[in-house]
């Protein structure tokens, strides 16, 4: 399989926009802000058809999209909800930059929907960077968790064994990308939720197989769906992220 990762290259001007009620957008760039703690994103960058999503506080609704993109190579788009820092856009009450070696807790929980049929995931993407940088491209290690995913894609990188995180059997796949490293963990039984899902030993996990350092920081915790084909009607609700240091 040819090897892509479509987030190389961010737009430099996105719409940021402070979300009072509900509302809707169309915009491939679109950063709206969810209740002073979170941030939507559109974050389609490789297909010129059109996406549209309905926002609340809770989460979102993709309203339409029927992507086209080929299952070998990058996805229509990652639209998501996230906590940190994205490329410079920052969400409210952000905790982030902290080191993993810092990290005392990292929950998540999350509620979502995926119509049959078409090629996309429900996947955590969560952010590391060798430095406390948040402004650009991270150049440490980018974690994804795959809980449900449909049709023919496969993560980036190579299956390179399975493990037992939390109780749950995934496999695990690695790749590197021209300046950091990606590991992904894929549930070998889907689910549509998880509620207070420990992130801890997956970082552990992935320090154990060299593809994340312990001294690397935590940039922001994305939850969404990478988009091959379709779209309509994938929405997420519900999610939240919880850190604590140890000092």
């Amino acid at each position: 399989m040819r090897q892509f990762k479509w987030g190389q290259a961010i737009a430099l001007a996105s719409c940021f926009v402070s979300m009072a009620a509900a509302q809707s957008t169309c915009s491939p760039n679109s950063v709206i802000e969810l209740h002073s703690r979170y941030n939507f994103q559109m974050n389609k960058n490789d297909s010129p058809l059109e996406e549209c999503a309905t926002i609340n506080r809770a989460g979102f609704r993709i309203t339409a999209a029927n992507f086209n993109n080929a299952t070998n190579g990058p996805p229509a788009a990652y639209t998501s909800i996230y906590r940190g820092c994205h490329w410079g856009n920052c969400s409210g009450s952000n905790p982030f930059p902290i080191q993993e070696a810092n990290l005392a807790s990292a929950r998540s929980s999350v509620h979502f929907s995926q119509p049959r049929g078409y090629s996309n995931n429900a996947a955590y993407d969560i952010w590391f960077n060798q430095t406390s940088a948040l402004t650009s491209q991270p150049n440490g290690a980018e974690v994804m968790i795959w809980l449900n995913h449909q049709g023919k894609i496969q993560p980036f990188g190579s299956r390179v064994t399975t493990a037992s995180i939390n109780g749950v059997p995934y496999e695990v796949w690695t790749g590197d990308q021209s300046s950091w490293r990606i590991v992904s963990y894929v549930a070998t039984s889907p689910v549509t939720s998880v509620a207070g899902l420990d992130l801890l030993p997956f970082f552990q996990d992935a320090i154990s197989r060299h593809s994340l350092d312990p001294s690397w920081w935590v940039i922001d915790i994305e939850f969404g769906f990478e988009i091959w084909t379709g779209g309509e009607g994938l929405a997420i609700s519900d999610f939240s992220v919880n850190t604590t240091k140890r000092f």
